[in-house]
């Protein structure tokens, strides 16, 4: 056997390079998640996921060969036997050859779900600035609400029971890495730090849930709620980072107008029967 198991002290994660850590940010969520499955071969690969359901991620400093590339085919094999619909994150350059060779054995179909860049800001870009930062508070949750179906129609394409999206909206009146973006009174973005983490290169905050109600889209709001919010993280003393979809070119124009750097892609895979 050439992978081990590790747990969060394991000098494995000293591998992973600054723009690695951009790019499996998760990683860091993971390192402390309890229950955790997570291995390595201590040299080129480490992979980790939170259970059963969750996205398998999988770095490689390089393509696998020969033993660990077997190894890594009869993992993803047993993992397949244990959820047919696994997803799994990964760079295509690198994993790509080892997952599309697992799919062909476990006769699935392998797709890429969403190609993702993954980028950090190292100093704030400025421009102009309409409106004003906030935090949730009494008298907007139903705004908020409204702000939490958006992003679920847009992200995952299903609407969600009313008491659910203001049962949430209740919840980040205590959330203190939860923003909005209001002009003249009005929220009209909602953005959240959902994860801070410290590894060898740095201390990262993850920035995501970034939506902006419909009726005000196309006006900066998103650029000017994330570059605030990356401005109190900087202060802080965190780098921010967030991922975007590569199919999506205003996003990635607006996240760049922020003073947000490209550091790599990676691409969320899912497995599907022939059937699917």
């Amino acid at each position: 056997m050439i992978l081990r198991g590790i747990s969060a002290a394991d000098p494995a994660f000293g591998m992973l390079r600054e723009a690695d850590w951009a790019m499996f940010n998760l990683l860091l969520l993971l390192r402390d998640c309890p229950g955790a499955r997570m291995q390595t071969d201590g040299r080129t690969c480490l992979l980790a996921q939170s259970g059963p359901g969750f996205p398998l991620w999988i770095y490689l400093a390089k393509a696998p060969e020969g033993d660990l590339a077997r190894e890594l085919r009869g993992l993803l094999l047993e993992r397949l036997r244990e959820e047919s619909g696994l997803h799994v994150n990964a760079q295509p350059d690198r994993a790509g050859a080892l997952l599309a060779d697992a799919a062909r054995a476990a006769g699935a179909q392998l797709r890429v779900h969403m190609p993702l860049i993954a980028y950090t800001c190292p100093r704030i870009q400025e421009g102009p600035r309409v409106g004003r930062l906030a935090r949730p508070r009494a008298g907007c949750a139903q705004a908020v609400a409204d702000l939490a179906q958006v992003f679920a129609e847009d992200g995952e394409g299903q609407a969600l029971p009313r008491e659910e999206t203001l049962r949430w909206a209740a919840q980040r009146e205590a959330d203190p890495d939860c923003f909005l973006w209001e002009v003249e009174g009005e929220v009209v973005a909602l953005g959240r730090v959902a994860h801070r983490g410290s590894c060898p290169a740095g201390r990262f905050a993850r920035i995501n849930a970034v939506v902006t109600a419909r009726a005000h889209r196309c006006r900066g709001h998103a650029r000017m709620l994330v570059r605030e919010i990356s401005r109190e993280c900087l202060e802080q003393g965190w780098t921010p980072m967030l991922y975007t979809d590569a199919r999506s070119p205003a996003s990635n124009r607006s996240y760049a107008g922020a003073g947000f750097v490209r550091q790599g892609e990676i691409a969320e895979y899912a497995f599907a029967g022939e059937e699917a």
